[in-house]
Order: C-alpha cells, then sequence, then structure tokens
C-alpha cells in the first residue's frame, strides 16, 4: 500500500535527498554521476532518455567519465568467467568454486553434456578424505565451448593441475581466479607382483598349464 504525502513533506525529503547528492557530488563524481543514472532508471527512463539528460549543456568546466575497474590480479594468477543461462546455474558454480577453496569437498567424473556440465560432489572429512555417496550437480553455460572450459577448470582443480583461490558471482556470470601449478611427477608405488615364476624347487607341484 501506498503512502499519501502531503506536499511540504515531499518538499523536505526532496531537499534532503538534494543535499545528500550535493555532498555526494563534492566528494565523488563518479557515484554521483552513477545514483543520478539509478535515479532516471526507477523512474522508466530509457538510457537514450538519460543520455540526453546527462549530455553536457552550454559551457563544460568538468566531465566526469564512468570508467568500469577492472581486476588488478597479482603475479601468476589468471581469471576466466563462465557465463550461464540461469541463476539456479549461478549459484551452483559459485558454491562448488567456493566449496573447492575451502577444502570442504571433491568433484569428480565431471563430464560436459553439449552446454550443460556434470560433476558429483563428495564433501570431505578433517582429513580431507572424501565420505559418503556422492551428489550429482548439473549446470547449464551459454555454450558448448563454455562448457568445456568449466568441466575443465573442475576437473584439473580435482587433479591439483590448477590451484582455485578466488571466486566472484555477479548477475549470471561467476569469476574465478586461479594459480596454473601443471602436472606433478608423482613417484610410483612398489606394487606386488602380479605374475609369478613358480618353480618345483620353491615347493610348488601341479600342472605348469597357464603358470608362467
Amino acid at each position: 500500500m501506498i503512502k499519501k504525502w502531503d506536499k511540504e513533506t515531499m518538499k523536505r525529503m526532496i531537499d534532503e535527498e538534494t543535499r545528500k547528492l550535493e555532498e555526494l557530488a563534492a566528494k565523488d563524481p563518479v557515484q554521483a554521476v552513477q545514483a543520478i543514472i539509478g535515479f532516471y532508471k526507477g523512474l522508466g527512463y530509457t538510457q537514450e532518455e538519460i543520455d540526453e539528460i546527462l549530455k553536457p549543456k552550454g559551457e563544460v568546466t568538468t566531465q566526469v567519465e564512468i570508467v568500469e575497474e577492472k581486476t588488478k590480479l597479482p603475479e601468476g594468477v589468471e581469471l576466466v568467467k563462465y557465463e550461464f543461462t540461469k541463476a539456479d546455474s549461478v549459484e551452483v558454480a559459485d558454491n562448488i568454486f567456493s566449496t573447492i577453496i575451502a577444502k570442504k569437498a571433491e568433484f569428480r567424473s565431471t563430464v560436459n553434456l553439449g552446454t550443460k556440465v556434470r560433476t558429483v560432489m563428495y564433501e570431505l572429512d578433517e582429513k580431507g578424505v572424501a565420505k559418503g555417496a556422492g551428489s550429482a550437480l548439473i549446470m547449464e553455460t551459454v555454450s558448448k565451448d563454455m562448457a568445456f572450459v568449466l568441466q575443465q577448470m573442475i576437473d584439473w582443480a580435482y587433479r591439483q593441475i590448477v590451484e582455485i583461490i578466488k571466486v566472484r558471482k555477479m548477475n549470471k556470470t561467476v569469476e574465478v581466479a586461479f594459480i596454473m601449478k601443471g602436472l606433478k611427477a608423482i613417484p610410483k608405488e612398489e606394487k606386488e607382483k602380479m605374475w609369478h615364476h613358480f618353480k618345483e624347487k620353491d615347493g610348488w607341484k601341479g600342472e605348469p598349464k597357464g603358470v608362467r
């Protein structure tokens, strides 16, 4: 229910907001312009109409340029952005990478099915050992290529080829910052021999068929 305000109350509220906007313009002109744009959008103005309103008129003393701040990455850190078709897929992807960073679960059997990616989550105990049955998770990206890259990143994280260090979700995208570690040379374990040479002098008896 919308409350009806009298003219005096409306004037006071407008004066207060104007004062706040003037103070913001003195401190941070860029944020002030963004606030004005948000105000006009709330009134239902189109972007073209807003651009026309904000167009400088007459003599211009100060021009404010709004520049999107790019993420500054430390040396050795790479960034990849994944786009999804639905908000629930964004939540799933964000939770997957957040869980990998927190080392609370590992994700195996990751495959891409067209534009979709399916993986199985196994929770980890205090010692980092998987426990219980796995839970299947599915996400839908905007393209087959992106699904392949997402599947590869989750699989690389499981194989410790990459280290996921940060994750950020925005609208229908998820950004992942990672460090490429590469394949590690894992020393081979001494395995028990599967084939044995059974010799009579060792006390073995029987048919030699099928035994080397």
